[in-house]
């Protein structure tokens, strides 16, 4: 029985670990995505005030040279999809998905959390089982 408890346990904390790099990447990922995010906010935000050229964020770490040349730039609007939007409606748009970012960040450092107390707490049974 001992070993059977050992074995549950262990693999339990194995299931446990993979789970939180899992969680823990898709946080560096979603961190990533908002620093974009801002990026392209503040990008467009310069522009306007003088036309002068800025380095853009196109998604995906690529950057590129931008100038502004009309009344629209070319914005994220979701699920990798773009839209040539007016400079007002681009900076709605972009905030509101740092908005979604941040929530998606703050529900995914919960779970982090969760994990790792479930973690903490299952060593803690295994020290107490002598396993």
């Amino acid at each position: 029985m001992e070993g059977e408890r050992k074995a549950a346990l262990e693999e339990r904390a194995k299931f446990l670990d993979a789970r939180l790099r899992m969680l823990r990447e898709s946080l560096e990922r979603t961190g990533q995505a908002m620093m974009e995010l801002e990026i392209a906010k503040n990008g467009i935000l310069e522009m306007e005030k003088g036309g002068k050229e800025v380095i853009m964020s196109m998604g995906s770490r690529v950057m590129a040279k931008a100038k502004l040349t009309g009344n629209e730039v070319i914005t994220p609007i979701g699920a990798n999809y773009f839209a040539a939007l007016p400079h007002k409606k681009a900076i709605e748009r972009i905030e509101k998905h740092i908005i979604s970012a941040r929530s998606n960040q703050e529900k995914i450092g919960e779970e982090v959390r969760k994990v790792e107390k479930e973690l903490v707490d299952l060593l803690k049974e295994a020290r107490g089982q002598n396993v």
